[in-house]
Order: structure tokens, then C-alpha cells, then sequence
């Protein structure tokens, strides 16, 4: 089913894949944040910080969404796994045979990768950090 805004449809795939149990449960994070110290490891977080209106025309707008995965754990090779997981479960996932990302209030056009790294936080924790682009098209709200 159609998901109402974008936020929710990352959710509803995330949870149909199961990566709600293989990698984590996903939040909604703060724009460059770190967990706090006392969360559960490992931990998910995403951040749609932007969007930008591509090209309005005929009663519809196309609009790029940025949106940006975080993992953090305490092994370099899990986070790197799980960003690699990410990656291949959310580009192209507009086109997936099962549980296809989509939204009730337009058309997903594509979903690309932007990039995918993962750095040593301290001795103990590692952040993996992953961005996708997601064109969709909106019918735009004609003023009364």
C-alpha cells in the first residue's frame, strides 16, 4: 500500500525487508547527530534534510529528496555490511517485485545512490552513512 509521505514509506520498506530485525530498528534522526551514549547497538537513524522542487509544470512538481541513512555498531565490517544492505534494498527500490517502495500522494520516477561510507567514531563504535536521491513526482495544489 501507498505510503502518505516520503518518511513513511522508508519506514514501511525498511520493516517489509526485515532489516528491522537483521540490521536495526530505524528512527527518525537529527540532521548530524551521533546516538546517544546510551542507545542500543547497533542503531539506525534516517534524515531527509531537504528537497528540492526540480521543475514545476501542468499541475505537477517534481521534487529531489536527499535522504540519508545512518548505522552505527561496534564492528568496521557489520557497518560496512549493512550500509552495502541499505544501498541495495532502497536504489531502484521504486522498481522492486516485492514490497515496492511507493507514495499515495505522487509517483516515485527513480532512487539513486549518492554514496555509502564508514569511519571510526572511537575505540568502541563505528558510523556508517549512506545517501540515496528519490525524484517523485507531486500534483501540485492549485490556489483557490
Amino acid at each position: 500500500m501507498p505510503s502518505a509521505t516520503i518518511e513513511d514509506a522508508l519506514v514501511t520498506r525498511w520493516n517489509a525487508l526485515g532489516l528491522n530485525t537483521s540490521i536495526a530498528t530505524l528512527y527518525p534522526g537529527d540532521w548530524g547527530a551521533a546516538p546517544e551514549s546510551s542507545a542500543t547497538l547497533p542503531r539506525a537513524e534516517y534524515e531527509t534534510p531537504a528537497d528540492t522542487l526540480e521543475s514545476q509544470s501542468r499541475g505537477s512538481e517534481v521534487i529531489e529528496q536527499i535522504v540519508q541513512f545512518k548505522v552505527w555498531g561496534m564492528v568496521r565490517s557489520t557497518v560496512r555490511s549493512n550500509i552495502t544492505t541499505i544501498l541495495s534494498q532502497f536504489v531502484n527500490g521504486d522498481r522492486a517485485a516485492t514490497n515496492p517502495m511507493s507514495l499515495s500522494t505522487g509517483t516515485i520516477l527513480n532512487i539513486d545512490r549518492v554514496y555509502g561510507t564508514v569511519q571510526k567514531v572511537d575505540d568502541k563504535l563505528f558510523e556508517g552513512t549512506c545517501e540515496i536521491m528519490i525524484r517523485w513526482r507531486r500534483v501540485a495544489t492549485v490556489p483557490a
